[in-house]
Parts: structure tokens; sequence; C-alpha cells
């Protein structure tokens, strides 16, 4: 697995040092957000369950077609959600369905071929931090004199960049040295 940190990225990125670049910034308070009742800028859980459900399909690659309810077994998550993870993974042609006895799914690339960011992207969409993002410059009457919008782009694309730097296969091996 590529070890990449979106600090120095973040570093390059800016025009100044960093807040942790600095000797006097220190967090305000716990690292998770969610316990404190804040908002959170977070992957759904049908991004993060769609990762689970295809990194265990690299774990089983070349074995023939995984059946859906041994995914869903394996990762804790219903054997009717998993299909529904599947639709768009299968739309965006990184799974296949196998009818019949023995059926199941299947990736249709290597492992190594399929990026966390092929993932994510068909089941959640384009990696857009910001709503301006989303849908262009000309969607927002602000675009033009916005002093933040610069500032969004930079980090969606660090966060693509993190996504595109990783594959199955790197999550599936760090997956076999936790068992």
């Amino acid at each position: 697995m590529t070890n990449h940190s979106l600090i120095p990225r973040f570093a390059e990125l800016n025009r100044g040092p960093t807040p942790w670049e600095t000797e006097s910034w220190k967090p305000s308070g716990p690292a998770d957000h969610g316990a404190t009742g804040k908002r959170m800028i977070r992957v759904s859980t049908r991004g993060r369950y769609a990762l689970r459900a295809m990194v265990d399909l690299a774990s089983h690659n070349g074995h023939g077609p995984v059946a859906r309810r041994k995914i869903a077994e394996r990762q804790g998550i219903s054997s009717d959600y998993v299909a529904q993870l599947f639709r768009p993974l299968q739309d965006a042609g990184l799974v296949e369905g196998v009818k019949g006895p023995g059926g199941g799914y299947r990736l249709t690339r290597q492992p190594g071929e399929i990026r966390v960011r092929d993932v994510v992207e068909a089941v959640e969409g384009p990696v857009a931090l910001a709503p301006c993002l989303e849908h262009g410059a000309g969607a927002c009457p602000h675009a033009d004199h916005c002093a933040t919008r610069a500032f969004w782009e930079r980090l969606s694309t660090a966060v693509e960049e993190l996504l595109d730097a990783h594959t199955l296969e790197d999550l599936r091996k760090r997956s076999d040295t936790l068992r």
C-alpha cells in the first residue's frame, strides 16, 4: 500500500504554513465530533459498506462468484442492502452478477486495477465537498467573488487524489494483516 498523507499535500496547496505546521496550533476538542453532536464531513454508510463489500470480493477474487449472503454475513450487512449497493457498482462496470446455482458477484477487473475512488463515486457520486463544486461554478451566484471556493476545490482535489492513490488490492492486503 502506498503511504500517502494529506498533510504534505495540503502544505503544497496552501500559500503559507498550515495550522498544523505552526507551533501554536492545538486541537480544540475531541477528534470524533460525532460524539459531541456536531456535524461532520463524512462518507455515508452506503459508501463505507460498498467499499467493505468490494474489499470482501477482492479477498475472494479468483475463487468464483461470491454469494451475496456470504458477503453480508462476513461484513455484518443485510443481504438486501448488499444487493442495493451492488446495483450502482454493476452500473459502473466494477462487478458483475452471476445467476443460478453457485452464483453471486465477482469483480470485473483485478483488485489492483480498481481504485477506491471508483467504488466511492459509483455509490456516492463525484467528490464535491461543497454544493457549488458539484454543479459547477455557473450554478453558484457567488462563484466569481467567493473567497472560499478555491479552498473547497483544492480540498476536493486532495480527497480525489487520496482515493485514487489506493486500490482494492491495497485494502485487501491491509485486511489480511488485521486478521
